[in-house]
Formats: C-alpha cells, structure tokens, sequence
C-alpha cells in the first residue's frame, strides 16, 4: 500500500540528475540508501519537511517539485534544443544536462563577477591606506 502519491517523481527527478540512491540518502541525513528507496517506492511516508529536503537537493522549490511533470519536461527540452535536428537521438536526459550545466556556468560567471568587484574595492582601500600612511 503507498504511503505517499510523490515517490514515482522523486525517482524521476533524482534520475534526470544523476543522482544515486546513496547520494540522496547523504545529502538528507539518512541512515543508508534503503531508507531513502523506501520514500521513492511508497513505503515510507514523506511529509513537507521532508519533501522540502528532497526538494532543496534537487535545487527546486517544493511547488516544482510536487507540479513536476516528466512529459512537459521534456517537451520543453525538446522545444528548447531543436537545432540538434529531427533525425538525431538527442534524449531528454541530456537536455536536461545541457540546461542544468547552462544554469551553473551562469552561476559560477555570476560568482566571479561579484569576486572580480570586490577584489577591486578591497585594492582600492588598500591604496587608500597605504597613501594615507605616506
């Protein structure tokens, strides 16, 4: 009998990530990837703390996570990545790599922007000072 109607969405989702069972269960705290199989299979009851773990893991918000839909995913993906032509096996799965990799190279050049600025300020009180102590 299922416990809980989300856990054939969290196995997709972490499926689409990449993510292992053992990964999960680490990343949530839990005592081994049995316990976490136990939330993907139905047997184990997931209330909103712990679909807002899982949730966070995935770097979604619960609402993404419990509207999720695999279909319109990969659709989308589809939509998003036609020039790889109608006559290529390009798969959803590496649509949803390419985007996930897209959101972090934004991410990462986000970081060092923000790095670049303030080691630029940290220079300019740094000579600043020194001027003043002449």
């Amino acid at each position: 009998m299922e416990q809980n109607p989300y856990g054939e969405k969290i196995r997709k989702i972490r499926g689409l990530r990449g993510y292992s069972q053992e990964y999960m269960a680490e990343q949530l705290g839990l005592g081994s990837a049995k316990t976490y199989g136990r939330y993907e299979t139905g047997e184990s009851k997931l209330d909103v703390p712990h679909l807002e773990a899982i949730a966070k893991v995935f770097d979604m918000q619960l609402n993404e996570l419990l509207s999720f839909d695999e279909k319109m995913f990969f659709n989308q993906c589809s939509q998003d990545h036609s020039q790889f032509g109608n006559g290529n096996q390009y798969h959803g799965i590496n649509a949803a790599l390419v985007v996930e990799l897209k959101d972090r190279i934004k991410h990462l050049e986000d970081e060092i922007l923000h790095l670049r600025k303030n080691e630029e300020f940290l220079q300019e009180q740094l000579n600043a000072a020194l001027h003043q102590r002449k």
